[in-house]
């Protein structure tokens, strides 16, 4: 890891400092004022702040400004490693090198969102848009009478029933559609085709007449 570290601060940051040993050259928390400085998180003020030299003041107050920039910026790391630099313990500077150049990617780069679960939502979103709507019109019966009870079992409203039966909804307890006023069919007596036979009594009286 601490080649991979060293090739990048050599090649893409470039520092005033060939790095050749991480451990050794970033120990005061100088050069890390200078990675800040130019990965754009801190100005040249804050910079300025920064001092070369090797007493244990001077590494407590840059690593206290390096600390500060780096939680500002998002950068997970433990407190405890900043002894550990400063002490050049193997490894330490490289991992905290490492979490600045992973935050510094997440931050130029955010990951996006992938082509399927785009098209996931399009779908989604033209398949809500072309689904019909509900219609809340009351039903419609064969009458032309609208009933506007739901809940009716009957196939058929009874408005379509013969005239003869009273015609009025049978469904009066639930249906809020008042049926058609009742009318009563009045039949006329049933005619005869057939004359009635011809009056024995007449035909004889029209008949002695006839003689006389």
């Amino acid at each position: 890891m601490t080649s991979y570290i060293q090739n990048w601060l050599n090649t893409d940051i470039k520092l005033s400092l060939t790095i050749t040993s991480p451990t050794r050259q970033f120990a005061n928390g100088f050069l890390f004022g200078e990675l800040l400085m130019a990965l754009g998180w801190i100005d040249g003020g804050v910079y300025g702040e920064f001092t070369d030299g090797a007493t244990t003041l001077i590494r407590l107050r840059n690593f206290t400004l390096v600390s500060t920039c780096l939680l500002q910026n998002g950068v997970v790391f433990d407190k405890k490693v900043i002894p550990l630099i400063m002490t050049e313990a193997r490894g330490a500077v490289s991992d905290l090198i490492l979490r600045i150049k992973e935050r510094k990617k997440a931050i130029d780069k955010p990951p996006k969102v992938s082509e399927s679960h785009t098209t996931t939502l399009k779908q989604l979103r033209a398949s809500g848009s072309e689904q019909p709507a509900k219609s809340n019109r009351p039903r419609t019966t064969g009458s032309g009478r609208s009933c506007s009870h739901r809940l009716c079992s009957h196939r058929l409203c009874s408005h379509r029933l013969c005239s003869h039966l009273f015609p009025i909804c049978s469904h009066r307890a639930l249906c809020d559609t008042p049926g058609p006023t009742p009318r009563l069919h009045h039949h006329s007596a049933p005619q005869n085709l057939h004359p009635p036979p011809p009056d024995r009594l007449g035909n004889g009286r029209l008949h002695a007449e006839n003689n006389v």
